[in-house]
Formats: C-alpha cells, sequence, structure tokens
C-alpha cells in the first residue's frame, strides 16, 4: 500500500506538468528502482542469500556473507562460527502430492481451521475490494466528464 501510494504521488507531480508524453515519463520514473536493482543484482552489489548458499554446499561463503552482515550491523557472530552445509537429499519431494495433502492436512487440523478460513476469507475480500475500487475509479472518472463538443458541434456522451 505504500507502493500504491508513491505511485500515486509520483503520477499526481508527474501528470501536474500535463505534457503531451506525461505517461512516458511516469512509466519511465516508475521503471528505475527495477532497472537499478537489476544493475546490482548483475553487477554482484547485492549478496546471495546465506541460506541458498549454505543449501547449495556453500557453507564457507555463507558464512563470509553472514561475517559482513554482522560487522555492518555492528554484532558479532557466536564464537563457534560454524555453518553445517544442508544439502536436501534428493529423496525428498517437496512437490510430492503426498506432501501437499499432508500440508492441507496440518492447515484444516481443529487447531488451524478457524484461523486458515478467516485468513482466506480476509484475502478474498481485500482482493475483491481491491479490485472493486480501481474498476470504480474508471467508472466514476467516465461518469464526472465534462461531454465534450465535437468537430461538427455535437455532444459526445459518454
Amino acid at each position: 500500500s505504500l507502493g500504491t501510494f508513491l505511485e500515486a504521488l509520483l503520477a499526481w507531480v508527474v501528470f501536474s506538468g500535463s505534457g503531451k508524453h506525461a505517461w512516458r515519463v511516469l512509466l519511465f520514473v516508475s521503471s528505475l528502482p527495477v532497472l537499478i536493482a537489476a544493475v546490482c543484482f548483475l553487477l554482484n552489489v547485492v549478496p546471495r542469500s546465506p541460506r541458498y548458499l549454505s543449501t547449495s554446499g556453500r557453507a564457507q561463503e555463507a558464512y563470509e556473507v553472514l561475517r559482513e552482515v554482522a560487522r555492518v550491523n555492528g554484532k558479532s557472530l557466536p564464537a563457534n562460527g560454524v555453518l553445517r552445509a544442508h544439502v536436501p537429499s534428493h529423496g525428498s519431494n517437496s512437490g510430492n502430492p503426498l506432501n501437499v495433502l499432508q500440508v492441507l492436512r496440518t492447515v484444516f487440523s481443529p487447531t488451524f481451521r478457524q484461523l486458515t478460513i478467516f485468513l482466506w476469507f480476509l484475502w478474498f475480500t481485500n482482493a475483491f475490494s481491491y479490485y472493486g475500487v480501481v474498476l470504480l475509479t474508471t467508472s466514476l472518472a467516465v461518469a464526472n466528464a465534462e461531454p465534450q463538443a465535437g468537430a461538427n458541434g455535437t455532444v459526445a456522451e459518454f
């Protein structure tokens, strides 16, 4: 929601100039954060995740990343500073339908059933309301538009 607010604010600033190609300027300015992030990833400015490195069998690199994070945050790592390489076994099937069924059984167990249904309701309500407001906004803009006189003097009704 913060991003949506900032994008609306940016659109207001860009369109206040009301240039002919203001939408192109808004599109370019809105895409700058993604372009900056892509360049940072391509230049390895952002380190890899320690968890990813550990699960890839690169525990030493994971420890180096954690040590750098601790240094930047002014903290120290535990004295034993050893990471185990966590390599998933080839026998584990995370996409196995039996595992999915086990997760569903857990989510709908008596302990989590009420919470699961409540969260599903909240997500549905949130998504339904969001798209309803977005679609209603365009209808309001058209409904409140002033009739425009055409070249031949006729008034176009929306």
